[in-house]
């Protein structure tokens, strides 16, 4: 449904080349170029520019790529829709680790108990991820409690949540209060970048002129569980949204560690692409989810 053109120079773009978007959309890269040819005369002007051997979008490329996403997206679920021809429409659902886990299973119990003959799908990954996933149309909408640019998207703030240090309950860092500083002695247990979680820390520690490299020891993992675990165990501690240890509090398997002056609270977000006409469809997954997100505990 969208113009071949402005399919070639999505391609482009997401590629970051000519010679991949030729490859990706099975064209020889002398038409992909041809379409960009057409498209810069059409506007009369430039599209993308190179400064060395990057790709960048110009200006009017910019505000081309933001409407040509919208576009596509729309398209697809319009194409979706009309060959699948249910009552309930299907829903491309994409949820943050955090989310997905402690949060989202409450939200699609609501939603499936409204309507049970409905078929959404869930993708769980990070940040970074899923809004790239959105972008190319292939989530409907995110919910996510990562930083990103407010601007660029359509957002509803689904609640606030605590970002808090923990440790194991036997630690002795349980019982003390102490200083960032002292922190930094620890092993740190961390999500992979492009979470959400991470950047949050990385712009916390960036208050205290730190970085995530200062702590004694840096372990990588894209699981929360297992963080969780290795905390618990007392092999090092965490930064994590409350929602996610709210079991652990309460059993004594985790504690908060108290660190005066360091209290930092989060939105997590609902995202749909600016100005799409399935806006609406999309946030009715939203108003009917407001039910169980009442009875959340908030800090």
């Amino acid at each position: 449904m969208l113009d071949y053109r402005i399919r070639s120079f999505i391609a482009v773009w997401e590629e970051k080349s000519f010679t991949l978007a030729a490859q990706k959309l099975c064209l020889t890269q002398s038409a992909v170029s041809q379409h960009i040819k057409s498209l810069e005369e059409r506007f009369g002007k430039k599209l993308f520019h190179f400064q060395g051997r990057e790709l960048t979008l110009t200006a009017a490329g910019e505000r081309l790529y933001r409407y040509a996403v919208v576009a596509q997206a729309d398209g697809n679920k319009t194409v979706e829709l009309i060959i699948r021809e249910e009552k309930i429409p299907p829903l491309r659902i994409g949820a943050t680790r955090t989310i997905g886990a402690y949060l989202l299973p409450d939200l699609l119990g609501t939603y499936l108990r409204r309507y049970p003959d409905a078929d959404p799908s869930v993708t769980v990954e990070n940040t970074r991820d899923l809004l790239e996933k959105l972008q190319r149309g292939l989530l409907d909408f995110v919910l996510i409690e990562g930083i990103f640019n407010r601007e660029e998207y359509s957002t509803q703030t689904i609640l606030q949540d605590a970002f808090i240090p923990l440790c194991g309950s036997k630690n002795p860092l349980a019982q003390e209060v102490v200083s960032i500083q002292k922190l930094l002695k620890e092993r740190l247990f961390i999500r992979e970048v492009g979470s959400g979680s991470r950047a949050i820390l990385e712009n916390a520690l960036a208050n205290y002129n730190l970085t995530i490299q200062d702590f004694y020891k840096i372990m990588e993992l894209g699981n929360i569980e297992a963080i969780k675990d290795l905390v618990a165990q007392n092999l090092g501690i965490a930064f994590l949204y409350k929602q996610s240890v709210l079991r652990e509090l309460k059993q004594k398997r985790l504690a908060q560690i108290r660190v005066p002056g360091f209290s930092i609270f989060h939105d997590y977000s609902f995202v749909t692409l600016k100005n799409s006409q399935y806006k609406d469809l999309y946030q009715n997954f939203f108003r009917i989810s407001q039910g169980p997100l009442d009875k959340v505990s908030t800090p």
